[in-house]
């Protein structure tokens, strides 16, 4: 409930739209804090609430940099939580519910059709072509293509694809 709170918080001192959806990651990577990195609690919720903050790729690289400044080089975990952190933020932004990479999938499932409606949308899909389908339903979603690579790159191509749909789409709105 907390961690809700101070995120209507954020959002509310950021300027988003209450239409911003709570999109669901589950990405087949390890991802997460460790103590053994960073052992207060305070210092801990403070990096949480910074990567729920992230809204770029070199946002994420600054604060990767900042904490390898104060505590040494993060763990792959702590640096595929960032990644993992900025996903979801760019997913709310732009309407994705779910977003779901492993091994053998890679799914981005938007709330509804209204994507559809934003200007900008289908030019920042170009240049995707070979690495994904986007089916038309009730639900819109972009599928990677099972030849992407593993979950890494598909979380890679994840991110390059929300970052594009995000930019564009503020850009003609």
């Amino acid at each position: 409930m907390y961690c809700k709170l101070l995120q209507e918080c954020v959002d509310e001192l950021r300027g988003r739209s209450g239409s911003d959806v709570d999109a669901e990651v589950t990405v087949d990577l390890d991802a997460y804090l460790d103590s053994r990195y960073i052992a207060d609690v305070d210092d801990k919720l403070k990096v949480y609430r910074e990567i729920s903050e992230l809204s770029s790729r070199e946002e994420a690289n600054a604060l990767l940099e900042k904490l390898a400044r104060t505590y040494g080089k993060p763990p792959k975990e702590l640096e595929n939580l960032v990644t993992i952190g900025l996903i979801r933020t760019l997913a709310c932004r732009v309407g994705v519910e779910k977003v779901n990479i492993s091994e053998r999938v890679g799914i981005l499932t938007f709330a509804d059709g209204r994507i559809y409606r934003q200007e900008g949308y289908l030019e920042a899909l170009k240049g995707f072509e070979k690495q994904i389908s986007v089916t038309a339903e009730d639900k819109p979603r972009i599928v990677l293509n099972k030849f992407c690579g593993g979950v890494k790159e598909k979380t890679g191509l994840a991110e390059e694809i929300l970052t594009k749909i995000y930019i564009l789409t503020r850009r003609f709105n």
